[in-house]
């Protein structure tokens, strides 16, 4: 009428607003925050084989724990994307340790990575899980909801640096060790009739 414009505001216009902006951007958040730890990692070992072996447990850790989530019915919200950066970061320590460990104990030491340094890793996973497993006592269902994403990212992430990395090496090693196959002999063949 005046020539003046109003804007509508309310709490739920401004919390419907932080979720479309916060649904556009995870994506980013989470790829952003990868790129960031496979910097760091190649930083770290200088190798693409070593950073490989460092990064696979969380990578194999990530798509375990979007499986657990698909078959627990737990879906991403508003809340529990703010944890996974954190599963991302918490979830590469396990992995970027042992093969720390590894590479200085060299071959044939997998066992023994496992028994020490495996050891410390699955401590300070558990007490990182403990720590958010509290929110799951929440009567909030959006703070339930980080603690339960997590829990299972963590948790998935520190099962694949103790179980798939180690079999991994082992595999690897055992590959290395089997003496390559000796040429076979060209068939001969008749040409008389």
């Amino acid at each position: 009428m005046n020539g003046k414009v109003y804007y509508a505001g309310s709490t739920s216009l401004v919390a419907a607003d932080m979720l479309r902006l916060m649904l556009k951007e995870a994506p980013w958040m989470v790829l952003l925050t990868f790129v960031a730890v496979t910097l760091l990692m190649w930083l770290n070992f200088r190798t693409p084989r070593w950073t490989m072996l460092a990064l696979l447990p969380l990578v194999v850790g990530v798509l375990w724990m979007l499986l657990v989530m698909e078959l627990l019915g737990m879906k991403l919200n508003f809340y529990n994307m703010v944890v996974l950066p954190a599963v991302l970061g918490i979830g590469n320590d396990a992995g970027a340790h042992l093969v720390h460990r590894y590479r200085e104990r060299g071959p044939g030491s997998i066992m023994q990575v496992l028994r020490s340094t495996g050891e410390h890793v699955t401590m300070a996973s558990l007490t990182t899980m403990m720590g958010f497993a509290g929110l799951l006592l929440s009567f909030h269902p959006g703070l339930r909801s980080i603690g339960e994403l997590a829990v299972v990212g963590i948790g998935t992430t520190l099962l694949a640096a103790l179980v798939f990395l180690p079999a991994l090496i082992q595999w690897l090693e055992d590959r290395e060790k089997r003496p390559a196959p000796e040429p076979e002999a060209a068939p001969t063949t008749s040409l008389s009739k």
